[in-house]
């Protein structure tokens, strides 16, 4: 419905205070963010919803959870806040820190070989930000701000959503470790490592079904876990090339053709929020990474 308000009677403290909400979850963080005591931010808020004449937040016992109409005004809030500082940053001449929290949401296998071993570098470039990564091979609904940020490798058609395409996942090659080579017997076929049956629909799913007509003996949803099933001596399994030197166990079985990984990384963002200059730094920073680690 139409917000039932006058121009004059929004202002930029309300928008403050939505921030600080949102970001703390709680009357008490946001008032230690605000300077103030929680029944200031519990008055204050009353009085904005009021304003509003809707709820922004729904009081449950995980704390303060924002309505729909919360969400909504958040990127404004977040511009609003942008535009300040800029005007801070020009009336002082100096540089704004970056801080607070940027969500992003990634495949399990993007997280462990990509994020985490080069996190730290993030965080020596913004010490500030505090970067929540949420695994997940489900898509999140980014126009439902349940992640800032996602790394998919689906292109997204849904929603009003800033999509860049970065390099494919690389090659890929068949590996084991040199233990489970050692232990087969002349002969016996591999014992393969693949993906569930509702994930066949996956690049590297495809390539292993070029390669070899067997059903994986262990199948699993999530490639970390076949990583270690695979460092456990289960069996085989495609790897892209660029995972294979972190492991000295790992030995790549030559003789497959392996077709090429025709994927693509989608970097994916909500329009409003995409020079957000956290979210837009963060970006940045995963863009450079993916196009460094793949090439």
């Amino acid at each position: 419905g139409m917000i039932a308000f006058m121009q004059d009677d929004l202002r930029w403290d309300d928008l403050a205070l939505l921030l600080a909400i949102q970001r703390g979850r709680s009357l008490q963080a946001a008032a230690s963010k605000l300077g103030c005591d929680a029944s200031t931010v519990s008055r204050r808020l009353r009085a904005f919803e009021s304003t509003l004449d809707a709820r922004l937040f729904d009081r449950t016992p995980d704390g303060l959870v924002a309505t729909n109409l919360a969400h909504r005004l958040m990127p404004h809030a977040e511009r609003a806040e942008a535009a300040v500082l800029d005007a801070r940053t020009e009336a002082e001449g100096t540089d704004t820190r970056l801080d607070g929290t940027v969500r992003v949401a990634v495949a399990g296998g993007y997280a462990a070989y990509m994020l985490a071993p080069n996190i730290h570098e993030f965080h020596e470039q913004h010490p500030k930000i505090r970067l929540e990564v949420l695994v997940s091979t489900r898509v999140v609904d980014l126009t439902r701000r349940e992640a800032d940020i996602a790394v998919r490798f689906v292109r997204p058609t849904q929603g009003d959503l800033v999509c860049k395409r970065l390099p494919t996942a690389g090659e890929s090659c068949v590996v084991a470790t040199k233990s489970y080579l050692r232990s087969r017997k002349v002969g016996e076929p591999l014992r393969w490592i693949g993906w569930v049956p509702e994930f066949q629909g996956l690049p590297d799913a495809q390539q292993l079904r070029a390669i070899t007509d067997e059903t994986p003996a262990i199948a699993c949803n999530d490639m970390v876990t076949m990583v270690e099933c695979l460092r456990g001596d289960a069996g085989a399994m495609l790897l892209p090339r660029s995972i294979l030197g972190s492991y000295s166990e790992l030995t790549e079985i030559p003789g497959y053709d392996v077709p090429p990984n025709e994927s693509s990384i989608w970097l994916v963002c909500h329009r409003a929020l995409r020079d957000v200059p956290r979210i837009s730094a963060t970006w940045q920073w995963l863009e450079a990474l993916t196009e460094r680690t793949l090439r």
